[in-house]
């Protein structure tokens, strides 16, 4: 007999960076399990939905065994969601809202989460790579972010930093492309700086999934310091990655990760360039693999 499969819905608050978590777990989960899953829009979920028992965007799906949901937007959704139609939630983030109120949390270790049966640890957030032998590329890219509330920015320096990084690895046909964090007046210097030998596409005039495609068939990786999730997606692929500088305003559990990763000798950095160990994350697979042959058998 044919084993049912896995019902899972992915909520979506439709920001990439979220989406990739999510369906970095859940692809992991169908290669574990069989598996349905379903994409359900949750940007326009209210408190009211969840007291008067509302959720319109999953009635005629099959019912759930496992609601995912990635992003502040999503801690709402799963539990509005779970209340109207059952099943366990799966929040991919330290939650606002008490980690109790939530099946299980899968929570990166540099937001220190407390440890308990309701979270799984990751080492950073995940992500929907599909990681390929890149060794012998001649590829690269350079990922920009942006000012954060832990980081300030100074175009001049960055853009001195990225120039020695092409400059340096002229071997490497180079692509730059930004975030919707990226300041516009460093867009425009993009755009006419006639001297830095690299293609600049910026991240609008991408489709969806081209950074999920194009990041693993690259050589290096060079990732300015405040975009973590972007940090730990290059370091699931086999490139050498490198960290650019960022002004920090202040020391936090945030700007310690780059600190981390550099001491370790994981990642380079414009002050050393010497080829980082080798390692390819793939958190998204252990998480998957946690939850289908532990937690699903054992605490839901």
């Amino acid at each position: 007999m044919q084993e049912k499969p896995l019902i899972i819905w992915l909520l979506t608050d439709k920001k990439r960076g979220h989406q990739s978590q999510s369906l970095g777990l859940v692809n992991a989960i169908k290669e574990l399990t069989p598996s349905e899953s379903y994409l359900i829009d949750i940007i326009n979920v209210r408190l009211i939905d969840l007291i008067i028992k509302r959720f319109p965007a999953g009635e005629g799906l099959p019912l759930p065994n496992l609601l995912v949901g990635a992003g502040r937007k999503s801690q709402l959704g799963l539990l509005v969601a779970k209340r109207c139609f059952g099943g366990a939630t799966v929040c991919l983030m330290k939650p606002s809202w008490p980690t109790m109120f939530f099946d299980l949390c899968v929570i990166p270790q540099h937001d220190l989460p407390a440890y308990s049966k309701k979270i799984f640890h990751t080492i950073g957030v995940l992500n929907n790579l599909s990681p390929v032998g890149a060794t012998h590329s001649l590829r690269g890219i350079i990922l920009i972010g942006g000012p954060s509330k832990h980081y300030n920015w100074d175009n001049e320096k960055f853009i001195a930093q990225i120039s020695d990084i092409v400059r340096s690895n002229q071997q490497i046909s180079w692509c730059i492309t930004d975030s919707p964090r990226t300041p516009s007046d460093l867009t425009i210097k993009l755009k006419h700086h006639t001297q830095l030998r690299a293609f600049y596409r910026p991240f609008n005039t991408t489709e969806d999934n081209w950074l999920q495609g194009y990041l693993p068939r690259c050589r290096q990786i060079w990732v300015s310091e405040d975009s973590v999730s972007m940090i730990y997606e290059a370091l699931s692929t086999d490139a050498e990655v490198g960290l650019i500088s960022v002004p920090k305003r202040r020391e936090s559990r945030v700007t310690q990760i780059s600190k981390d990763l550099i001491a370790s000798g994981l990642v380079m950095s414009p002050n050393n360039t010497n080829r980082p160990k080798k390692i390819q994350l793939n958190e998204a697979k252990r998480t998957a693999s946690f939850i289908v042959n532990d937690w699903m058998k054992n605490d839901v």
